[in-house]
């Protein structure tokens, strides 16, 4: 029986796409009873930069044979020490790709001001760490066996890397219903009493938070209007000293309380540049909380038709004007709900699992 080796760069009770699908792949493999070995990299994460990576690899080495599958759940962390394993083992190497890295680094670092789809441009005007991450991502998705990617538009970006499309399979993301509290009993523990926006995610640049806040504030009529961002990250400060005490900061929160509040929402609204493919606006759809997002292609996978209200990136107007249609409008809000609730009810841990192993070339 084959035995497969997970490579993750997070894993629970770390948060993020890579600890979800992990957990998700590793319960399928349990139920099928398929022989799998985890490895986070949390394991050697107290290691000093380039040991780390050095060591990890190690572990995967020792984890793997020639009749074993390795997956890695990221191109550069645990991609490129799994994949020099993977060859000194003579196993078979597969990546699943989450989203581009070095555009992330790229544009956090403020080197990089244009959009995923036309990334790297120049390659030699961005900053060494840029160009070296760019490098390294391309080198091991063009030697993986097959890339699975979780949406089209990030198949997309992949096959820019040089990958054949013939080689990228797309597996969407999948969630499990989840039992919730009554929706009124959550405001009251709350405390919420008029209409509520909430958003989510890393306050980085591409999640356009400041332009949600400006939209929200704008909305100073809509009486009790409260707007609630969960999350952190590097421009922390910025937004709250743009917010100036009109909206509520949260840190990041486990997942149950974080769908609890987003499904106890009035709006989901998520400014986002640049998405894979997007959990949050699958966890929101799947709770019936209406959607007000941007019409960017890492969404098209998901905002179809109805299912929500798309924007332009970083539109304050916009934004402000959909939050409130959603808000003012009892009907289009019970209408996007009920498309977006029928939309999310295919995107299944089964079918990512059943889609995933069938891209691995695993029969289950």
């Amino acid at each position: 029986m084959t035995h497969i080796v997970i490579a993750t760069g997070l894993y629970p009770p770390e948060i993020g796409g890579p600890a979800t699908f992990a957990s998700l792949f590793e319960k399928g493999l349990a139920k099928h009873s398929m022989a799998h070995t985890t490895i986070p990299f949390s394991s050697v994460r107290y290691l000093p930069k380039l040991v780390r990576h050095v060591a990890y690899g190690w572990r995967v080495y020792r984890a793997a044979s020639s009749d074993s599958i390795v997956l890695a759940l990221d191109p550069v962390s645990v991609g490129l020490p799994s994949l020099l394993a993977a060859r000194a083992r003579g196993a078979r190497f597969f990546l699943r790709v989450g989203g581009d890295y070095a555009w992330e680094q790229a544009t956090q670092r403020s080197c990089y001001d244009d959009v995923p789809e036309s990334f790297p441009g120049d390659v030699h005007a961005l900053p060494l760490p840029a160009r070296i991450m760019y490098a390294v991502q391309r080198y091991v998705a063009v030697r993986a066996e097959r890339v699975l990617v979780q949406s089209t538009s990030l198949g997309a970006i992949v096959a820019a890397w040089g990958v054949a499309a013939s080689r990228i399979s797309v597996v969407p993301n999948g969630m499990s219903a989840v039992a919730l509290p009554d929706r009124e009993a959550l405001r009251a523990r709350y405390g919420w009493h008029g209409p509520v926006v909430v958003s989510s995610g890393r306050f980085v640049p591409w999640k356009g938070f400041e332009a949600l806040i400006d939209a929200v504030k704008s909305l100073g009529d809509i009486p009790d209007l409260h707007l609630v961002i969960i999350g952190g990250g590097p421009l922390e400060r910025e937004l709250r000293s743009r917010a100036d005490g009109a909206v509520e900061f949260i840190p990041p929160l486990p997942k149950s309380e974080l769908l609890s509040m987003i499904s106890a929402a009035d709006v989901f609204a998520l400014n986002t540049r640049y998405e894979g493919f997007s959990h949050q606006i699958l966890e929101a759809m799947s709770v019936g909380t209406p959607v007000v997002t941007t019409a960017i292609p890492g969404n098209a996978d998901l905002v179809v038709g109805e299912t929500a209200l798309s924007v332009p990136w970083n539109d304050t107007r916009a934004l402000a004007d959909s939050v409130r249609r959603v808000i003012e409008d009892p009907a289009l809000a019970r209408s996007l709900s009920l498309r977006a609730r029928a939309h999310a009810e295919q995107f299944t841990p089964e079918r990512t699992f059943r889609e995933s192993c069938a891209a691995l070339g695993i029969s289950v």
